[in-house]
């Protein structure tokens, strides 16, 4: 994949997931046995082939750009190629600039 550091693979996967609604940018990013967990009921993959259907649905349903303003992060390394990444933000629709919502993410990174 050929990030430097978990944070970098981080701020690849926002850009891919919120800024491009790139699905493929978002799977070649990631594990076959990813657990993604998100925000709502029924958010949740358990491999890359249930993540490819929850991130396409999501797509579907919402084609537009998000405008994901980062706030604090923190990166706690485990080992040399274990580091956990915190992202707190608020993501923003747009173009509608009135519906922000405060977001909070956290990956587990193997490099």
């Amino acid at each position: 994949m050929g990030y430097q550091t978990a944070l970098d693979l981080v701020l690849a996967m926002k850009q891919a997931y919120f800024d491009e609604r790139d699905v493929d940018g978002v799977l070649d990013k990631v594990t076959e046995d990813i657990v993604w967990i998100g925000m709502s009921k029924g958010e949740e993959a358990y491999d890359k082939t249930e993540l490819r259907a929850l991130l396409e649905r999501d797509r579907q349903e919402h084609p537009q750009s998000f405008n994901v303003l980062l706030g604090e992060h923190r990166v706690v390394v485990h080992t040399d190629h274990w580091t956990t990444v915190i992202i707190s933000g608020i993501q923003r629709f747009l173009p509608d600039e009135n519906m922000d919502f405060h977001i909070r993410c956290s990956m587990d990174c193997v490099l």
